[in-house]
């Protein structure tokens, strides 16, 4: 799948979206019912791979650092300035939160157990520069949790569902139109279900499995007449079966995805698996 260079400058972006107490990310208020859930998951992934107090750990989009806790070898890297300046300054003084791009991890390979991210990687354009860096930091056989929102909706971004009919252009009316269409479990499950059995096809016969994503273009100037609505800003919109028959061909673990059939009937959960014992070459 071809992949188009995102024309908006995503360091404004975040940097605009972290502002304090801001219409997003930087309001307390809009993330804190998040982290009970992502805590929970990310203690039971390590209780179940026997990660202890020796490991290191990172955590890709750490934002303001409030994940530190989870782990001692904690160490966070966040693309936006703005969240980097609200963080902790004993993060920040200890060098365990840094503000970096995960297409360009600061860190050398093998240095970690785990990678951790949650609703990240669909904010990054060019992601298929994400996962070799993600497999490259990664200790052989080490533990990647991977909490992207799956399948950000095309319209979302343009805000489509909340705009009158009479603002838009012909193609956007269509789409307006079709979202309750679009938005049917059952539409999503049979639009997805070619492109899963292809990559299916692919595994069982050996192939390569490219990283299969439709990359977007938020619309953020909307921001000054609507309120903002989760995933208005991703550049990404992808299945969690893309990353999970990508990963699987690369010679990943996934060891709730193992069979076919759990791979065809995946839902939106966080994709857990471990990188291969011994590596492949990035490309």
């Amino acid at each position: 799948m071809t992949h188009t260079t995102a024309q908006l400058d995503t360091k404004q972006v975040y940097n605009t979206i972290y502002q304090p107490e801001g219409v997003a990310y930087g309001s307390t208020l809009y993330l804190t019912p998040h982290y009970a859930n992502q805590r929970a998951l990310v203690a039971k992934v390590f209780a179940a791979h026997g990660i202890d107090a020796n490991a290191k750990v990172l955590e890709i989009g750490a934002g303001f650092g409030t994940l530190a806790e989870t782990h001692p070898g904690w160490h966070g890297i966040e693309y936006s300035t703005t969240a980097i300046a609200q963080a902790k300054p004993e993060l920040l003084k200890s060098g365990r939160l840094q503000e970096a791009d995960a297409r360009q991890i600061p860190f050398p390979d093998n240095t970690f157990d785990v990678v951790f991210t949650f609703a990240t990687f669909e904010h990054i354009p060019e992601l298929e520069r994400v996962y070799p860096e993600v497999e490259r930091v990664l200790k052989p056989g080490g533990v990647l949790i991977d909490g992207t929102a799956w399948n950000c909706r095309p319209w979302t971004v343009k805000l489509l569902q909340y705009r009158p009919y009479a603002e838009l252009g012909f193609r956007d009316r269509l789409e307006k139109f079709f979202i309750p269409l679009r938005e049917h479990v059952v539409w999503r499950a049979v639009m997805a279900l070619p492109m899963r059995l292809k990559r299916e096809i692919q595994l069982a016969l050996g192939l390569p499995v490219a990283l299969e994503y439709q990359a977007l273009q938020p619309d953020l100037s909307l921001l000054a007449r609507y309120p903002f609505v989760a995933d208005q800003d991703a550049f990404v919109n992808i299945d969690a079966h893309a990353t999970a028959a990508y990963l699987q061909a690369r010679g990943w673990t996934l060891p709730t995805l193992a069979a076919p059939l759990q791979r065809l009937m995946m839902r939106a959960d966080p994709v857990i698996a471990s990188a291969p014992p011994t590596k492949k070459a990035t490309v």
